[in-house]
């Protein structure tokens, strides 16, 4: 009873998986379609999708990369904005959980509860003060506007509040004895033991900014300020482009994703076993 339980679990997560990378696949056969082949199956409701390219054709990669500027254009404005929102973000969340989870602060827990609450806020609800401060502090329409709200999310800091409660108080007091210096303890000290957590932060920042379009539509006022989120939101009937652009889109994530799966689920699972 139980092998076949098994077997029937086994093959349900099977079609599970099957449907649930048959987009992602269909992006990536389509991408090396022409036009003419794209519109012939995707602009009939009658037609059968195809994921075998005849001919193959690489007309798309090399009009979105080479004739055009301003797809490469977004493409690195996405790069620039996903590296400093993830370096930002780290460093933040670093210095204030390191200084949060000092329980003699006073007021840390109210801080806590503080970025619980803010954390589990849609950023609907957060984006017109951001904007409303952008605008005063003149960095509207700049790559900033979407830098800065991203360092200071509350995921990080509460993700490494929850990672560094595991931590041993002993060790942390005897550091600040022998060193004194609060930097130091956390650079050589804190940093090191947390670096698994330091890692799923940056892949779940880096996703975040990287796939953001309400964002950059409401902060920046010029298009060649996009990322390619926002440029690909925005192009319209031209299918072959929108194809390779998301094989374009999705191939950085993918390798972050592969290069550093590790640290992010230890990340993930040793913060799920303190909450």
């Amino acid at each position: 009873m139980r092998k076949w339980f098994g077997l029937s679990v086994y093959m349900m997560l099977t079609v599970c998986a099957c449907l649930f990378t048959l987009p992602i696949i269909l992006v990536f056969c389509g991408s090396f379609m022409s036009q003419t082949e794209l519109k012939s199956i995707y602009e009939k409701a009658d037609a059968f999708v195809r994921l075998i390219p005849s001919p193959v054709s690489t007309e798309s990669y090399y009009r979105l990369l080479f004739s055009n500027d301003a797809y490469l254009a977004a493409f690195w404005n996405s790069v620039l904005i996903a590296v400093y929102t993830v370096a930002g973000q780290c460093a933040v969340s670093l210095v204030v959980g390191f200084a949060l989870w000092q329980k003699s602060i006073p007021g840390s827990k109210l801080m806590k509860a503080v970025y619980a609450f803010v954390m589990l806020l849609p950023f609907q609800v957060t984006m017109l003060p951001n904007y409303m401060q952008i605008r005063q502090i003149g960095l509207y329409n700049s790559p900033w506007a979407l830098v800065l709200p991203g360092m200071f999310a509350p995921l990080g800091v509460f993700l490494m509040i929850q990672f560094m409660q595991g931590l041993s108080n002993e060790i942390i007091e005897a550091s600040l004895l022998d060193t004194s210096s609060p930097v130091q303890v956390l650079v050589y000290i804190v940093g090191p033991n947390v670096l698994p957590a330091v890692w799923a932060l940056a892949l779940i920042t880096f996703a975040e900014s990287w796939n953001m379009v309400e964002q950059p539509l409401i902060m920046l006022k010029d298009a060649w300020r996009y990322p390619l989120s926002l440029r690909l939101n925005q192009q319209g009937e031209d299918l072959a482009i929108t194809f390779a652009g998301a094989v374009l889109f999705m191939t950085p994530v993918y390798f972050l994703y592969q290069m550093f799966k590790d640290s992010l689920l230890a990340g993930i699972e040793r913060v799920g076993l303190k909450t």
